[in-house]
């Protein structure tokens, strides 16, 4: 089913003017179109700030790299200290970035409590994190599209890191029963499109 970013725009936007303040995370694997998806609905809504979950990824030299856990490699729990928690007290939020370049956490960045605001990246919406949002989107597409993607992105010298290490850890993700993050979105959405205008969507609980 087809649908226009408009569409789900002036469906958030008209809950924006009821509540204020709505938290959105945007999930799915690498390569999915998340990023994509979230700028294109960003365009039509009102009051919008994007976060991206990579900020929050680890530094290199850190021992959750090898842990078994899942999504170990990005720091949750920054996340829901430094953005979630103050948000949700309508309280202004302060956070640091993971530079990729540098390999550090830098800045001091600020979150407005107002609008909407949109978490976008993969394990955005693991369940210790489920709670803090007011609707979940999860971008999906397929393994050899978003490997594709994501090497024309990083270069073909990260191909043995996506398929050995980035995509078998989201696998798992999205296969696990307590995080089952697919089954728990509002929204799927099919991210092989590569239209600006609209959006292919496979389920939804919201009438919009």
């Amino acid at each position: 089913m087809d649908i226009q970013y408009k569409k789900l725009a002036d469906y958030l936007n008209m809950v924006i003017k009821e509540r204020g303040l709505i938290i959105i995370a945007i999930d799915g694997p690498g390569g999915s179109g998340k990023s994509y998806f979230s700028d294109n609905l960003n365009r039509h809504l009102h009051k919008c700030q994007i976060i991206h979950f990579d900020d929050f990824y680890l530094e290199s030299d850190s021992e959750c790299h090898t842990s078994s856990e899942i999504g170990s490699s990005f720091d949750w729990t920054r996340l829901e200290s430094e953005v979630l928690i103050p948000l949700k007290k309508e309280k202004k939020a302060f956070y640091r970035k993971y530079d990729w370049i540098e390999d550090k956490v830098i800045g001091n960045y600020e979150v407005i409590p107002e609008g909407i605001i949109i978490i976008e990246g993969v394990y955005s919406s693991r369940i210790e994190l489920r709670d803090y949002y007011d609707y979940k989107i999860w971008v999906e597409a397929d393994y050899q599209l978003r490997l594709n993607r994501g090497i024309e992105r990083d270069g073909d010298e990260m191909r043995e890191k996506w398929e050995e290490e980035w995509m078998p850890k989201e696998i798992k993700y999205i296969a696990s029963k307590i995080h089952n993050p697919r089954e728990n979105a509002d929204i799927i959405i099919h991210g092989n499109s590569g239209d600006c205008k609209s959006f292919n969507m496979l389920k939804t609980k919201i009438c919009f």
